[in-house]
């Protein structure tokens, strides 16, 4: 369609290479052959299989290696492609993803039963061995060469193996669980929906970095900036006695507030 059209050829001029498909079905086949794209645009209403069908086609055949992994364990039921309100009720607890709304209606249906709801990186800074240092890194822009920079250097003048965590693409939080030890070191890029679920736990990483402070990301606080700095405020506020925060003077003079 003419719409179709349109963001085609804005794509290329920009310097993307596009491939454009007018069925679902060709664009599931072409999806199994080729490597995963950096971003797919769907239409609602399309012939075939609409924007819905696709999307959820795409992730069942994601999951299906890990699925058949789980296949061993019986005890284990799955939901996939949607949420159901009683999945929320008489749980031990709720792992919920960054992305997650705040008003989502699932997690208010938890909190209404007490049922503890955490995030994975947080999750991860409750059950890691009381002697792990964690190194956590916020900041509206920079944290993520913040990151890896202090991963290199740590890893280069201690000659250990540091584990690198967080917000960091392929690296699941939990599983570093793993791997860390009693005097372990813990590198985690730390954005603030992640550090939303460190607020709920009441902890802070040991060495706290917060880079700066920018009106952005504001579309997930609903444009409210207080909110989204009394998130990323997290990382510093349960800090304790001999712990660190490292940040910029203008965040420092915001900090205030909290400390």
């Amino acid at each position: 369609g003419a719409f179709a059209d349109c963001y085609e050829d804005h794509a290329k001029a920009a310097g993307h290479e596009v491939t454009a498909f007018s069925k679902g079905e060709e664009l599931i086949a072409a999806l199994r052959d080729k490597p995963a794209p950096h971003a797919l645009l769907l239409d609602i209403v399309m012939p075939g299989m609409n924007g819905f069908d696709i999307l959820t086609t795409i992730r069942k055949e994601q999951l299906a290696p890990s699925l058949k992994k789980l296949a061993k364990f019986k005890n284990i039921s799955y939901v996939l492609g949607e949420h159901q309100l009683e999945d929320f009720r008489d749980r031990d607890m709720i792992i919920k993803a960054a992305g997650v709304a705040l008003d989502s209606p699932f997690v208010a249906e938890a909190a209404k039963h007490g049922i503890p709801v955490k995030m994975d990186a947080s999750l991860f800074a409750e059950l890691a061995p009381e002697g792990v240092t964690i190194v956590g890194i916020t900041g509206t822009r920079g944290k993520s060469p913040t990151t890896q920079l202090i991963y290199h250097v740590l890893s280069q003048a201690t000659e250990e193996e540091i584990l690198l965590g967080g917000n960091v693409r392929g690296v699941s939080n939990l599983a570093l669980l793993d791997e860390v030890h009693d005097d372990s070191i813990a590198v985690l890029e730390l954005d603030s929906r992640q550090l939303h679920g460190f607020g709920a736990t009441k902890i802070s990483s040991k060495i706290a970095v917060f880079t700066n402070i920018l009106d952005d990301h504001l579309n997930y606080y609903g444009g409210d900036r207080e909110k989204y700095f009394a998130d990323k405020a997290q990382i510093f506020l349960h800090q304790g006695e001999g712990d660190t925060f490292v940040t910029t003077p203008e965040v420092f003079e915001r900090a205030q507030v909290f400390l």
